[in-house]
């Protein structure tokens, strides 16, 4: 056994970069009982070596003396407590078993729910709360001081314990260096980008290439392009990176109505659109990438939360720009949540982007308000009797209907401006 407190913690060799993780299910009880057994031994030398030292001499006595009314009654009084102690393993086992775990990252070791599919956080336990850590052949072992919500310890079992030992420990040293939160960057590790690749190239279609941020501050957005396909007749835009930042909702926001606290964004473009070209990109290829890029970076840097059936609006930041607002809605031609639970327990939510012209984002903010108003209204769909619809005729349905919406915007706003340079030309 090794053992780290708040003391030596500041000398423990850990990585430079931190990676969150989850602890497995404790599907085995044993598994968890063999755990429990081996800190508590282990953390009670003394105690439990004076109960060997007490049993050794009561069976001495006994066989000298012939009363064994003191062994049974101690071997009685051990085994209670041992009892005890294994009940209390086991409703601990029975409260998580394949229903919550727990997740380490910046922000503490947090306690996750599954409800209908979906990992909600319940609660956080800040870094600080954390007494010692116990570093054992097969398991980690998590002490709490007396304040801590979460639990007064946690058992790790399972795969991979010594590199989640490393990441553990070097969260731990980070908050006891005092890292403010909302200014360290949020980034996944490798295998979470493996892990999310994998579900959009299953969710969306095959990864044609992905365009890296060169320089990020904050959040690494890069791009994943999924070219036009017989099934999919557009370009799909997929960011990766957004989701790393934890957005800040509320309890009733986040447990009552499971949303969840990570985004992904999506944007569909139509099929001759110039997503790849050589040397500068133009602004007129541009702009909507750069709306993209914009959504996904903004919860980090305004510290905010988007939601499904939401609209943003950039009027500051997009003087110039052929569309200032866009509507988050689910991916479509599917109707259903679009959201994915990584290996590390962070659920993703994927919110597809579509701008709005100006017209367009007053008549959301005054007149439509719920998504099947507003899909009726930008789409010219009806929302709710889409769901009557076969998976090909809705599919057809949606691409054709977005495509059109996306080319109608910039038609309307390519007319606007030649009006705004005629009207100038006149003036002069």
């Amino acid at each position: 056994m090794k053992a780290y407190d708040i003391k030596n913690i500041g000398n423990t060799q850990t990585p430079e970069e931190a990676y969150s993780f989850r602890s497995e299910f404790h599907t085995s009880f044993p598994t968890l009982l063999k755990s429990a057994f081996e800190h508590h031994f282990a953390s009670l030398p003394i105690a439990q070596g004076l109960q060997v030292v007490v049993l050794v001499f009561t069976l001495f006595f006994g066989l000298l003396t012939g009363h064994w009314r003191s062994l049974f009654l101690f071997l009685g009084v051990t085994i209670c407590l041992k009892s005890i102690f294994v009940y209390n393993v086991y409703k601990l086992y029975k409260v998580l078993g394949n229903k919550a775990y727990y997740r380490f990252d910046k922000y503490g070791i947090s306690l996750m729910v599954v409800c209908d599919g979906t990992h909600v956080r319940h609660l956080t336990e800040p870094w600080k709360s954390v007494e010692k850590v116990y570093e054992y052949s097969d398991s980690i072992v998590i002490t709490f001081s007396k304040e801590a919500e979460i639990a007064e310890i946690i058992h790790l079992t399972g795969d991979g314990l010594k590199e989640d030992l490393k990441n553990l420990l070097a969260f731990w040293k980070q908050a006891k260096e005092g890292a403010a939160l909302d200014e360290t960057d949020d980034y996944y590790g490798a295998d979470e980008i493996d892990d999310i690749q994998d579900y959009i190239e299953h969710r969306f279609g095959e990864i044609a290439s992905i365009g890296h941020e060169k320089k990020s501050e904050g959040v690494h957005i890069d791009l994943a392009v999924i070219e036009p396909s017989e099934e999919n007749p557009y370009y799909t835009i997929v960011t990766i990176g957004a989701g790393a930042y934890r957005m800040p909702l509320t309890d009733e926001q986040r447990i009552k109505n499971l949303n969840t606290e990570y985004n992904e964004y999506v944007m569909y473009l139509p099929p001759d659109w110039k997503v790849f070209e050589e040397g500068d990109i133009k602004e007129e290829n541009w702009w909507p990438i750069r709306l993209l890029k914009m959504v996904a970076r903004s919860p980090k840097d305004y510290g905010e939360a988007y939601f499904c059936n939401e609209t943003i609006s950039y009027e500051e930041e997009l003087e110039a720009a052929k569309s200032k607002s866009v509507f988050l809605c689910r991916p479509l031609p599917y109707l259903i949540r679009t959201h994915y639970t990584t290996k590390t327990g962070r659920t993703i939510n994927f919110l597809q982007l579509i701008p709005l012209s100006v017209e367009e984002a007053f008549h959301f903010d005054n007149v439509a308000f719920t998504l099947s108003e507003k899909i009726n209204y930008l789409l010219h769909v009806d929302y709710e009797g889409a769901y009557d619809l076969t998976k090909e005729q809705c599919e057809a349905l949606f691409t054709t209907k977005i495509i059109s919406h996306f080319k109608r915007l910039c038609r309307q706003e390519t007319e606007e401006s030649k009006d705004v340079n005629e009207a100038k030309y006149t003036a002069h």
